[in-house]
C-alpha cells in the first residue's frame, strides 16, 4: 500500500494478492460493504486517538465513508466528496483512492501529526491486515 500527497489531496494505493475468482466483490448500495473484500484508511488528523474519518472501497468499486467519535460510534451518514478506482486482474485487485482535504477536518498549524489505519481484510480467507501509523 503506497499513500502519498500534495497541496490538493491524500492519494492511495494497494495491490491485493489474491486469486480472482476467490475475490469477494459483492455489488451493494453506497455506505454498504456487504460481503466484500476492501481496503481502507482511517485518519485520526487531530492524533487524539478518539476522533476520525474513514474511506473504504470494495473489490466492486462501492465506497465507505464514515466519521468515528470518540465514544465508538462510527457514522455511516456522513458523506465526504472523494475518488476511487478499482481493478480485478490475474494478481488479484487493486484500488486508488484521491481524498481532498476539504473532505477532512484538520489544524492549520505548519507541523502536524495525524494517527493513520491501513485495513485490508479478507473475509473469504478469514484474515485481516492492519497497519497502525501514528
Amino acid at each position: 500500500m503506497k499513500v502519498i500527497y500534495d497541496d490538493a489531496a491524500i492519494y492511495v494505493y494497494a495491490r491485493m494478492y489474491d486469486h480472482p475468482d476467490s475475490i469477494s466483490h459483492e455489488l451493494v448500495s453506497r455506505d454498504n460493504i456487504g460481503n466484500a473484500d476492501f481496503i481502507s484508511i482511517i485518519f485520526d488528523p487531530f492524533y487524539d486517538k478518539m476522533n476520525g474519518n474513514g474511506f473504504f472501497v470494495t473489490a466492486a468499486g462501492v465506497q465507505f465513508d464514515a466519521k468515528y467519535s470518540q465514544i465508538g460510534d462510527e457514522d455511516s451518514n456522513w458523506n465526504a466528496v472523494w475518488e476511487s478506482a478499482v481493478k480485478i486482474d490475474d494478481k488479484g485487485w487493486t484500488a486508488e483512492m484521491k481524498i481532498p482535504y476539504s473532505a477532512l477536518r484538520f489544524s492549520a498549524k505548519d507541523i502536524q501529526n495525524w494517527g493513520l489505519e491501513l485495513q485490508s481484510p479478507n473475509p473469504a480467507q478469514k484474515r485481516s491486515n492492519i497497519l497502525e501509523f501514528c
